[in-house]
């Protein structure tokens, strides 16, 4: 999380990012508390965008784990309230996917919103 609030602008994030560090903080039983699938989202595309090779290896899990959270949201699996968490992560997953050369995948991503 730390390259993300280092590096906003790599996301176009639009939250101010003070307040989504407090959001962060709150305890994951908060209603305001970020849904996991955004958080696992930022982490994912944190991973890619850093070039830290060591991390890389990561990323299938946190495309498994970001696919799951995002699929159980639109199923309004427990996470009623949260459409603007929907859409972040899944533009956020979208990002990721042209940025890792998964051309195809990003489109799909994208109009599923």
């Amino acid at each position: 999380m730390g390259y993300f609030f280092t590096h906003p602008y790599h996301f176009n994030f639009p939250i101010s990012l003070p307040r989504f560090s407090r959001l962060l903080s709150l305890p994951l039983e908060d209603p305001n508390h970020p849904h996991p699938g955004l958080v696992v989202a930022i982490m994912l595309l944190s991973s890619h965008l850093m070039g830290n090779g060591s991390l890389r290896m990561y990323e299938s899990v946190l495309i498994s784990k970001a696919n799951h959270f995002v699929n159980g949201l639109r199923a309004a699996d427990g996470a009623l309230g949260k459409p603007f968490d929907i859409i972040l992560a899944v533009a956020l997953l979208a990002r990721h996917s042209l940025v890792s050369g998964e051309v195809m995948r990003a489109p799909f991503l994208a109009s599923s919103m």
